[in-house]
C-alpha cells in the first residue's frame, strides 16, 4: 500500500458537528467512507485490518526485533486517524482525543452520533441555504466565479 497525497477538502465538504439534537453525521460519514475507501484503507475503520504483532521472534534463537509490518500498519492507521480528526468540528474533536486507533475514534463517533442523526435529521427553515457551491470558469483569458445556492422558500 503506497501513500498518496490527498486533499481532505476534495472529499469532505463539511466538518462533523453536533448541536444538541441534530448532527450532520450521515453526510460526514458518507464522505469519509468515500475518502478512506478511495485509498484502500476502509479496513482500518471497519476493523478488518488488524494490527500485526509489534515484534517478531527468530525461530532458532528466540531473539526479537521490531516488526516492520507493524510500523507500516501504525503509520497507515495514524494517517486515517488524522483524516478523521481533521474533519471534526472543535466541539466534537474533544470527545475523541486520546483514543488510540482510527478504529477507536470511528466507533466512538458512530456510537455518539449515528442514532441522533437517524432520529433527528436537520430541519431547515425558509431562506436557509441547503446547498451551495462555487464554479470557477476561465474563458478567453477571463476568470469567472459562479455561485449556486439552493434555498427553501
Amino acid at each position: 500500500m503506497a501513500f498518496s497525497t490527498v486533499n481532505l477538502a476534495n472529499f469532505v465538504s463539511t466538518k462533523l458537528w453536533f448541536d444538541n439534537t441534530t448532527t450532520n453525521y450521515r453526510v460526514w460519514n458518507e464522505q469519509m467512507l468515500c475518502l478512506i475507501g478511495s485509498q484502500g484503507l476502509l479496513g482500518f475503520v471497519d476493523g478488518t485490518t488488524e494490527p500485526p504483532p509489534e515484534t517478531v521472534a527468530d525461530a532458532v534463537d528466540g531473539t526479537t526485533w521490531e516488526n516492520p509490518d507493524y510500523d507500516f500498519w501504525r503509520r497507515s492507521d495514524m494517517l486515517v486517524k488524522g483524516w478523521i480528526l481533521c474533519s471534526l468540528n472543535d466541539d466534537v474533536i474533544y470527545t475523541v482525543l486520546g483514543l488510540e486507533t482510527s478504529r477507536d475514534v470511528w466507533v466512538e463517533l458512530q456510537n455518539k452520533f449515528r442514532q441522533i442523526s437517524d432520529l433527528h435529521p436537520p430541519q431547515y427553515g425558509p431562506g436557509e441555504t441547503l446547498f451551495s457551491f462555487q464554479l470557477f470558469v476561465f474563458v478567453y483569458n477571463t476568470f469567472f466565479v459562479v455561485t449556486l445556492r439552493i434555498r427553501l422558500v
